[in-house]
């Protein structure tokens, strides 16, 4: 899927514009030479009209390479071609020695339909916007804070598709992606129990970490491993907040009957965060 700004349609459009504006002023400037007027200072500003216009495309197909307007950058590269055209001296026949591009004047007269490449190229793409209150879901590649990404690189990825499902709406699948970022906290803790069979190479699921978590919390403190003993507390707290995830909402997203709206995956959001926040304190991948 493509992404762009707003902006790239209102600067494609204001491209347009100043195309048809460059236009009508070369077609008056024509007129001026026909009519023998200032022929001098007519030549000089229809050269100027040619590094305009040369200007104006290169502008126009930076905007429509962003919008993935194909055709409409073919075309205008069509008209490229035509001002890389040498000149000639159409000023003979009227008595005066004048080089005027003449294809100049050639891309001039496709200008109108270069609007109509635009319309068509953008008729054909479903465009969908993004509420500007959702923005920053959608382009923040740290959504729950640089710490958490050091420490979970691997989860970053899905806390970004995460944030882009909750931006663009897709409710019940930003709560999936957000289990997957609990996954990576889990295999975490795990991993700090010290406990080969656990190794998320051998992908234990979720009961079976939490299951030998609460193990580890029912023995005496002096029996546990070494960063359980260090820091019960921590533990204690990330083993519940863990299961409590797990109960609400990871087991009950499996089910396809389970929808989210907005309000559903903002607490399932903010309860990720909070987790993964935490862990990162003291745990990493």
């Amino acid at each position: 899927m493509g992404e762009f700004l707003a902006r790239e349609f209102i600067l494609t459009l204001q491209d347009l514009d100043r195309l048809r504006l460059l236009s009508e002023r070369l077609e008056e400037q024509t007129q001026r030479i026909k009519a023998g007027l200032e022929i001098t200072a007519t030549a000089e500003s229809i050269e100027r009209t040619k590094r305009d216009l040369e200007e104006r495309l290169t502008e126009l197909a930076g905007h429509c390479e962003s919008l993935g307007l194909r055709s409409t950058l073919t075309y205008i590269g069509w008209m490229r071609r035509h001002l890389d055209k040498p000149s000639e001296d159409l000023g003979a026949e009227l008595g005066f020695d004048l080089q005027i591009p003449h294809g100049l004047d050639k891309a001039r007269g496709m200008i109108p339909e270069l609007r109509e490449w635009v319309m068509s190229d953008l008729s054909e793409p479903i465009l969908v916007a993004v509420d500007p209150s959702r923005s920053t879901y959608y382009r923040n590649t740290e959504l729950f804070g640089p710490e958490v990404s050091k420490k979970f690189g691997s989860a970053s990825r899905a806390i970004e598709e995460a944030g882009k499902s909750l931006a663009l709406g897709r409710y019940t699948a930003s709560v999936f992606h957000l289990m997957r970022v609990v996954e990576s906290g889990l295999r975490a803790l795990g991993k700090s129990l010290d406990d080969p069979s656990l190794d998320p190479k051998a992908n234990p699921n979720w009961e079976r970490i939490l299951g030998r978590c609460d193990a580890e919390l029912k023995k005496p403190i002096a029996q546990r491993s070494e960063l359980w003993r260090r820091d019960g507390q921590f533990y204690v707290d990330a083993t519940a907040f863990l299961r409590a995830v797990k109960d609400a909402w990871r087991n009950p997203t499996m089910h396809v009957e389970i929808f989210y709206d907005e309000r559903a995956v903002l607490e399932v959001w903010n309860a990720v965060a909070s987790l993964m926040r935490h862990l990162a304190t003291r745990l990493s991948e």
